[in-house]
């Protein structure tokens, strides 16, 4: 949220009319992209609706830098995108209220399967499978290690890590790859 601030002040509008100008809207890209990760895990939250006005100002950042630099005309357009997909997911979440927080996230999955067909199986990943199936290359052999046993290296810090594959997000990656 701090970089969104930088925008209000006016050293920022004396570096937007140098070179640096697609340096700075790249910074201000990688804090929405970042805001919008903070919107997606709860959009429902305080944290989300403060993420929510940091992309607003973003935005319109963005919309006024578009004609110096291309870095800030295409940041706009993915901005755009990610928070139709946020604002979508924050609507679902709203009109069921009846539902728990954990079955709303299923829900949309599920809807979401039906409308695009038939996806890939989300593959949900602990951090246990990610270090157990990590291999090495042997340079002096060429020989493929795995790793044996490395549970001695987990600890309450790395307990609560589980990695699942985002729908929503997976789907504005893939339009976006498909747009260019």
């Amino acid at each position: 949220m701090q970089i969104v601030n930088v925008s209000s002040s006016p050293n920022f509008w004396e570096a937007i009319n140098t070179y640096a100008v697609s340096f700075v809207a790249l910074h201000f890209f990688t804090a929405g992209v970042a805001l919008s990760i903070i919107m997606s895990l709860d959009p429902l939250s305080l944290e989300s609706y403060e993420s929510k006005m940091g992309i607003r100002r973003l935005i319109g950042v963005h919309s006024q830098l578009r004609s110096k630099s291309i870095v800030a005309e295409q940041s706009l357009e993915i901005l755009k995108k990610l928070m139709k997909i946020i604002m979508a997911k924050e609507t679902d979440m709203m009109l069921h209220v009846d539902e728990s927080p954990e079955s709303t996230g299923e829900a949309t999955q599920q809807r979401m399967e039906r409308e695009q067909g038939p996806r890939s199986p989300v593959q949900r990943v602990t951090h246990d499978t990610i270090v157990a199936s990590d291999t090495t290359l042997d340079a002096r052999d060429g020989m493929d290690r795995t790793t044996q046993d490395l549970s001695p290296l987990r600890d309450a810090t790395t307990a609560h890590l589980d990695f699942c594959e985002d729908p929503m997000i997976t789907q504005a990656l893939t339009e976006f790859e498909q747009s260019k």
